[in-house]
């Protein structure tokens, strides 16, 4: 099982619980490990049985609306696992898919690169200014209509406040 980067995961004890269950749990954000073994493990999540992580935004329709830097958290998504389990809470519910983007870029992706301590202007401002920094964290922006072929997607909605 993999898991994508996730503050919904973190505040829900994920990674705790999946630690002490008998599968092998792959956990690229792991502490103590090495940029190397980050991005094996991320690759690694590509062909594992079950991804868990969780979305950005999800409209009132069902899309499921997400950005990321790398692509590490968002492709496993579409391709590659067998399931795919996404957590979100209530408060990524959005209208539809403009409204996800502006949600994405006004708050998401401003307090997640502070979060992060990245080197942008919307980790210092907190307003997205479409920077073109090496620490930019928004660079794939990606919206899921449908399922995709041959991918099991389950999408749990929990009546709370979680993740950003």
């Amino acid at each position: 099982m993999g898991v994508g980067g996730s503050l919904t995961l973190i505040q829900l004890g994920f990674h705790e619980a999946a630690q002490k269950r008998p599968f092998r749990f792959l956990n690229p954000f792991a502490k103590g490990i090495t940029p190397e073994e980050t991005m094996r493990i991320r690759r690694e999540i590509l062909t594992a049985d079950i991804f868990v992580g969780s979305s950005n935004a999800v409209t009132e329709d069902g899309k499921l609306f997400n950005i990321d830097a790398t692509g590490n958290r968002i492709a496993p998504m579409m391709f590659g696992p067998k399931k795919v389990i996404l957590i979100c809470g209530v408060n990524k519910i959005v209208k539809d898919l403009d409204e996800a983007e502006k949600r994405v870029r006004q708050w998401v992706a401003p307090q997640n690169a502070k979060r992060l301590n990245r080197k942008t202007p919307c980790a210092e401002t907190g307003v997205c200014s479409d920077c073109s920094s090496p620490e930019r964290i928004c660079n794939i922006f990606v919206a899921l209509v449908k399922k995709p072929v041959r991918t099991d997607v389950t999408v749990i909605l929990i009546g709370q406040t979680l993740g950003m």
